[in-house]
């Protein structure tokens, strides 16, 4: 589901040590660096999208 959500898989393994099973399914616990790893996901996509953007003007 993480990598279908754009998420490479780099980010993903940083993420599964950090998952727990709440009981009522998989839960996110904090997980040092998560956090940054996500933010700059979330500026590379920035990025992309404003590239695109400008090439498609």
């Amino acid at each position: 589901m993480a990598t279908a959500a754009g998420l490479p898989t780099r980010v993903v393994a940083a993420l599964l040590p950090c998952t727990a099973d709440s009981g009522t399914g998989p839960a996110l616990a904090p997980c040092p660096g998560v956090p940054e790893a996500l933010r700059n996901r979330l500026a590379e996509l920035d990025d992309r999208a404003a590239r695109l953007a400008t090439e498609r003007a």
